[in-house]
């Protein structure tokens, strides 16, 4: 039904002038966000819509509300399956009246907020933004790109500062996008063992989606280095910066292996990117007003290193200096193991738990790294080992941290015993004698206090890169959204352990001491340096091959708006 509407107005507008055609695009905005799904979007707005308030009581009631139509949420979801499996009546009623009881809770909150801040539901239940409502939030050199796909064409709006929206109207069908897709996912997830398995990345694909999708704007960007892009379908699973700008033909490698890809005209070389779920999180988190006492926040909590295994209890998860911080040596040839972070291996299993996930020992090196580049205080911001526990991270204080890390598995529901929904895998609470079951659920994340500029997933395909539009992005995002982050950065497949050191290293890096770059901004320039100089060395330093593949550089993007 929406899609025929949105075909409608779309086939109206390219024949309309004026004022005419402006309103019909307008329309057409607006109808292709509401279609994509809010999911992420309504969370993220609940968050910002508590961040209009300066008075801490007026915020704690805005999320006692937005807590309590959660519960309802749920608990309706219990009454309808219980209805379902025949649970008797007297059970039933209990769930009703609880119920009953969240929603005149929820509705005297609601009252006492409304009395002293009129416009908090139409935060909370945002209404899609118009053209001009997100361009006047775009600075001259931020532009915003939204796409929707349909089984017959692709629709792509173009919004500036101070311009009419511009749109496209392709012939580029869902089928085709899905397509082109798979085909550049297999050099981007492959199921490579060794270096030389790696497939060739398809880089006449990636210059006709950029064709399809971004080169009918291409005079309009001109100027342009901020691009948020609001993804559809199966457009969440790569990252646009993957997709070449012109026509390029790769050449064989000559003497270090993947440098031929140094060469090639990524979008990632022109533009520093986000991704948003929906159009209106610019209106919303640039409508917010900065905390008091922003400034004085911590720089950094980190958690890495978790111990999962028994046998693992013994391990040295230790914090260490500059002078420490090595790369690991040891490849030589094609025939080399590619070192991808481990990915648990449980789904086939009759039985998993806790301690049948891989160690990633990796990431103490990482988040060691990430606090080295920010010149944060080790202590009190690093969680290793023992220390990266399920009770640290519900203990600690984390509204006071800028930058959250967690760097370890994300997992699935069903991926272990018992596991219902999206979870983060921190140290085994067997190990630490905790009451804890040593797994961070989307639940538990809900319930998080945060006020972070930015929440790093770095886990094995965070991104949930197996469903359409906002869905997309996995619970774990959604919840972090919801919890007070301003933007998540995630992962689509699994990373390659030294070069995801390498970027996260030198993205952060440019955070310190320097509050005018954004994660995007840090993200392209940590990106560009990888692909145009970044390389594996081995243990006499001796370059063994480039990072400049995307397998390498391009899993990790940016969602949301955090401007500094």
């Amino acid at each position: 039904m929406a899609e025929s509407y949105l075909e409608s107005l779309m086939t109206k507008a390219n024949g309309a002038k004026g004022d005419d055609a402006d309103a019909l695009v307008s329309r057409a905005f607006k109808v292709a966000s509401r279609a994509r799904g809010q999911v992420v979007s309504e969370v993220m707005s609940s968050s910002a819509a508590r961040a209009q308030f300066s008075d801490p009581e007026l915020q704690e009631l805005a999320r006692r509300e937005q807590d309590a139509q959660r519960q309802i949420q749920a608990l309706y979801g219990l009454l309808a399956e219980a209805t379902n499996n025949g649970t008797p009546d007297d059970k039933l009623t209990e769930l009703r009246t609880a119920i009953d009881g969240l929603r005149a809770s929820r509705a005297t909150i609601f009252e006492q907020i409304e009395k002293r801040f009129p416009d908090y539901a139409s935060l909370i239940n945002p209404k899609p933004a118009s053209p001009s409502e997100v361009a006047e939030k775009l600075k001259s050199s931020e532009a915003l790109v939204a796409f929707y796909f349909t089984p017959k064409q692709a629709y792509a709006f173009l919004v500036k500062n101070g311009k009419r929206v511009r749109f496209h109207i392709s012939d580029f069908k869902r089928s085709e996008l899905r397509t082109a897709v798979k085909t550049l996912r297999t050099a981007l997830d492959p199921a490579a063992e060794t270096l030389g398995d790696i497939p060739e990345f398809n880089v006449a694909v990636a210059h006709k989606l950029y064709q399809k999708l971004l080169q009918p704007f291409e005079k309009d960007l001109t100027g342009i280095t901020n691009l948020f892009v609001v993804p559809h379908d199966d457009l969440w699973q790569i990252p646009v910066q993957v997709l070449v700008t012109s026509d390029f033909k790769l050449e064989a490698d000559n003497n270090l292996l993947f440098e031929q890809y140094r060469n090639v005209p990524w979008l990632a070389n022109k533009y520093a990117v986000a991704a948003l779920p929906a159009e209106n999180i610019i209106v919303n988190q640039r409508s917010s007003k900065p905390k008091e006492g922003e400034d004085d926040r911590i720089l950094l909590a980190a958690f890495g290193d978790p111990l999962f295994g028994l046998e693992n209890q013994e391990t040295s998860a230790t914090k260490v200096s500059k002078d420490d911080m090595t790369a690991r040596g040891g490849l030589k040839s094609r025939g080399a193991a590619l070192k991808r972070r481990a990915v648990p291996q449980t789904r086939s299993a009759d039985s998993a738990s806790l301690e049948d996930l891989p160690q990633l020992p990796d990431t103490l090196d990482e988040v060691n790294s990430i606090a080295l580049a920010l010149n944060a205080n080790i202590d009190g911001s690093l969680f290793t080992g023992t220390e990266a526990s399920e009770a640290n991270v519900k203990s600690q204080d984390l509204s006071n941290r800028r930058f959250l890390v967690f760097a370890t598995h994300g997992l699935t529901p069903g991926e272990l015993d018992g596991l219902g929904q999206p979870a983060l895998a921190l140290t085994n609470p067997r190990i630490t004698g905790s009451k804890e079951d040593g797994l961070l659920t989307t639940s538990e994340i809900l319930g998080l206090r945060l006020d972070a500029d930015m929440v790093v997933l770095s886990a094995c395909n965070t991104a949930a890169a197996n469903g359409a539009g906002s869905e997309a992005i996995s619970g774990l995002g959604a919840a972090f959204f919801y919890a007070g982050a301003k933007s998540i950065l995630v992962t689509g497949w699994p990373v390659e352990t030294t070069s995801a050191k390498l970027l996260t290293t030198t993205m952060f890096g440019h955070f310190a001491g320097n509050n005018q770059v954004s994660p995007m901004q840090a993200l392209q320039k940590s990106s560009v340096s990888l692909i145009k100089e970044g390389s594996f060395k081995d243990d006499s330093g001796a370059e063994v091959f480039a990072y400049a593949h995307p397998i390498f550089w391009a899993p990790f993007f940016v969602v949301g708006d955090s401007q500094f």
